[in-house]
């Protein structure tokens, strides 16, 4: 599908840039065990059970160091929790069949970049690491690939799911299609968006500058 094939070309593109450095050993990701595994939509008891995952490791942590959630325009506080359920079990799909990848042009770069984020997460936390979103086919694919290893990280380390954090800066000349494509992936995978409306190097700075 179209889909699928901007997909290849993107995580292509990772790949080749990827391959002028160095290479490193990786260690194979593990999956998960069967049992655990979800559809990839999830069903309705799937979807509570992860709600009460979320709500277990919630009161566990008592609110202790955990920022405040920003919750979606429009949705309860109860809606929200739904949502983040919904989409850590949809993440954990996804980290699954990611790394079950067996072709050989693309399955590397896919390991490798799961496992860049896992660091990320690891030495900066989820809420440290915010992935640039502009809508474009690069930007899909490496938005695909951080909420999948930011279910992942949470999973294992029996954290409160965290929403993705993602920066768009809106340009003046952007065409309302752009616009409008980012505002319905956000909603559709429960981002956490921020957006500054300026180019790109004053709109990082601002948020370097807001995030201290």
């Amino acid at each position: 599908s179209k889909q699928e094939s901007c997909l290849l070309l993107a995580v292509l593109l990772l790949a080749g840039s990827a391959a002028s450095r160095p290479a490193v050993s990786i260690p194979r990701a593990r999956t998960l065990p069967s049992r655990q595994l979800p559809r990839f939509f999830p069903r309705r008891s799937r979807r509570a059970g992860a709600l009460q995952q979320i709500r277990r490791r919630s009161a566990a942590a008592g609110g202790a160091g955990q920022p405040a959630r920003v919750e979606q325009a429009g949705r309860t506080a109860e809606g929200q929790l739904e949502a983040d359920g919904a989409m850590y079990m949809d993440g954990l799909s996804l980290y699954d069949k990611l790394v079950a990848c067996n072709d050989s042009t693309i399955a590397g770069a896919i390991s490798t970049s799961l496992e860049t984020y896992k660091q990320a997460f690891r030495l900066y936390g989820p809420r440290g690491v915010i992935v640039s979103f502009n809508g474009g086919k690069d930007a899909v694919v490496i938005m695909h690939l951080a909420r999948a290893a930011l279910a992942k990280y949470c999973h294992d380390n029996g954290l409160p799911q965290q929403r993705l954090r993602v920066i768009y800066f809106l340009s003046k000349h952007e065409f309302p299609e752009v616009k409008e494509f980012v505002e319905s992936q956000v909603s559709l995978y429960n981002l956490e968006l921020q957006t500054y409306e300026t180019d790109f190097v004053s709109g990082l700075t601002a948020c370097i500058a807001s995030e201290g």
